[in-house]
């Protein structure tokens, strides 16, 4: 069977932007529309937005962990070095103000390597997410092509039936004035007395207005 083919379909990012496209894999009718013609590449592009917002969760909360963390340790490193300040330089107190020193610039590299890699990712579900209303435009647009192409072989079915009625409607009026011709004659050859008698068991009977003209 000859199917058309859909051609590459690309949309411009800005103005996909500026209609503020759902995101597919979330939406209700989305999800509706495309149960039974997701393909492979659809559902690839479903799971890495799903892996996108999982990991955008668990930057969110590492955030929120990492800041607390980043508060508690300088409020530690002030409370030591109040302590310097009081009781002179004591090496334990020197030595655990380096290491909680040291712990605060990496705790707040990782929490800046972390607000980085969120703010990459509103950018990446939306590539990821152009990329599934292109899969479904492509798979929609193969669905129509389908579609039309049925809906054409259903209308040229109708024609056929349409015009095999129409040669039907013409046979059967043939039949009918045929038989209703052979009536008559038979009429004219026994009489309207003995055609009675006939009529009960002959399965034909005239049009109202032919039976008028018989029995004339």
């Amino acid at each position: 069977m000859f199917f058309k083919k859909c051609p590459k379909i690309h949309f411009d990012p800005e103005v996909v932007k500026a209609a503020q496209l759902p995101l597919l894999s979330r939406d209700a009718q989305w999800k509706k529309m495309t149960d039974g013609i997701r393909n492979r590449k659809m559902t690839q592009l479903m799971q890495e937005t799903e892996a996108v917002l999982q990991e955008q969760k668990q930057l969110q909360q590492k955030i929120r962990q990492l800041k607390t963390m980043k508060k508690q340790l300088t409020q530690e490193i002030l409370e030591h070095s109040y302590t310097l300040n009081q009781n002179g330089n004591d090496s334990s107190n020197i030595q655990q103000m380096d290491i909680k020193r040291d712990t605060l610039r990496k705790t707040s590299e990782e929490l800046e390597s972390a607000y980085e890699r969120l703010e990459s990712l509103p950018d990446r579900l939306e590539a990821v997410n152009l990329q599934l209303l292109e899969e479904t435009a492509s798979a929609v647009c193969r669905q129509m092509l389908e579609s039309d192409e049925q809906n054409q072989k259903l209308d040229q079915q109708i024609r056929e039936l349409r015009d095999k009625l129409n040669q039907l409607r013409e046979e059967k009026e043939q039949v009918t004035e045929r038989l209703e011709t052979w009536y008559s004659f038979l009429h004219h050859l026994v009489g309207p007395k003995e055609m009675e008698k006939l009529d009960s068991q002959i399965a034909f009977q005239p049009q109202p207005d032919r039976q008028k003209q018989v029995k004339k």
